[in-house]
C-alpha cells in the first residue's frame, strides 16, 4: 500500500520546474485561472477576482500544512513564472494507484509543455512512489488534454457517461489509464 509522499520533491524537466505552490505564485494563478477559455472543460469556476484565487492558493498551502500534497505548480523555468498546475488525486492506496489532472495557461498552448509535465510526474509516480496505475479523465469535448494523455501512453478505456457536473450540466468523461508495465520493465524501474 502506498502512502502518499509528506512533502512534494521538486521535478526538472527540459523547459520547466515543477514545485509546490508558494502564497506569491497568486498573481501568475490567477492570469490562467480567470480566463474563461482555460476553465472551460475544468471542474472548478473560472476565477472572478483575486480572492477566488487567494483562497484557493490558501487551501493547497493548508494542505502542504497537513502533510498531504498533491499539487504541484508548473514553472517555465525562462522566465520563472507559474504557467499552470498538475496534482495528484484520488490516491487509492489499496490499489496502489492515483488520478492525476492538469491546467496550463493559454498562451502556453501548444507548445508541448503539458505533455512534458505529465511525462515527468507519471515517471516519478512510477519510479519512487513504485504506484502502479495513473489515471485521468477529460471531458469527451476536451480534445487538447486527450492528445495529452495519447501522447504520453496512456490508453483509452472508455467513457464514463454523465459522471462529472461542470458548469452547471452533467458531462460524459473519458477515461486514460497507463500502468508501470507498460512504461518500464522490472530492470528499468530498479536502476
Amino acid at each position: 500500500m502506498i502512502e502518499p509522499p509528506k512533502i512534494l520533491p521538486d521535478l526538472t524537466t527540459e523547459r520547466l520546474l515543477l514545485r509546490m505552490l508558494k502564497a506569491t505564485d497568486a498573481i501568475d494563478i490567477y492570469q490562467y485561472a480567470s480566463d474563461p477559455e482555460v476553465t472551460t472543460h475544468l471542474l472548478w469556476e473560472t476565477h472572478q477576482s483575486m480572492e477566488d484565487t487567494l483562497e484557493f492558493v490558501a487551501k493547497v498551502l493548508m494542505t502542504y500544512d497537513n502533510e498531504e500534497p498533491g499539487i504541484w505548480g508548473i514553472v517555465d523555468r525562462s522566465i520563472g513564472k507559474v504557467i499552470g498546475t498538475i496534482g495528484i488525486h484520488n490516491w487509492r492506496r489499496m490499489h496502489d494507484a492515483v488520478e492525476i489532472g492538469y491546467v496550463i495557461g493559454r498562451p502556453n498552448w501548444n507548445k508541448g509543455y503539458m505533455t512534458e509535465v505529465v511525462e515527468a510526474v507519471i515517471t516519478y509516480l512510477f519510479k519512487e512512489l513504485h504506484i502502479n496505475r495513473v489515471d485521468a479523465v477529460c471531458a469527451v469535448e476536451n480534445s487538447a488534454s486527450e492528445q495529452v494523455m495519447k501522447k504520453v501512453g496512456m490508453q483509452f478505456e472508455g467513457i464514463q457517461r454523465k459522471s462529472c457536473f461542470i458548469k452547471g450540466e452533467f458531462h460524459d468523461m473519458k477515461m486514460y489509464a497507463i500502468l508501470r508495465q507498460d512504461r518500464f520493465t522490472q530492470k528499468e524501474l530498479h536502476k
